[in-house]
């Protein structure tokens, strides 16, 4: 999935619905998106076991991807890349390569749930 996809698919939930991950009980963590350790001139979102209290929305991913486009980020080990609508995004905390890709964002009826994937999966 792209950054423009993202942000297309973020748009059709409320702004205040709940964010979580179809990884079970881990959560967006603040700030959301960093340059992805894999392919730095790609963006990852983290993930954290947040309590309910310090729950994500999609209107706060929302903003920060929205923000994002023409921001330039700082690569695992060096080097600056500048995001657009189509870099792509993975799931990984800074400084992790676990391989997983941000493949769509479906509902469990309270939450707006981030659909992933490993590589041998996609």
């Amino acid at each position: 999935m792209t950054l423009g996809t993202l942000i297309k698919m973020l748009e059709t939930f409320p702004r205040e619905a709940e964010l979580t991950y179809d990884l079970g009980r881990v959560r967006v963590c603040k700030p959301a998106l960093d340059s992805w350790r894999g392919r730095y001139e790609c963006l990852a979102i983290g993930y954290t076991t947040l309590t309910h209290d310090e729950m994500f929305t999609v209107g706060e991913l929302l903003d920060e991807c929205k923000a994002a486009i023409g921001k330039i980020y700082t690569g695992y080990k060096g080097g600056d890349y500048t995001m657009t609508e189509n870099t792509m995004i993975f799931v990984d905390n800074p400084g992790d390569y676990t391989d997983t890709k941000l493949i769509g964002i479906g509902s469990d009826g309270f939450a707006a749930v981030l659909i992933t994937a490993r590589h041998s999966d996609y």
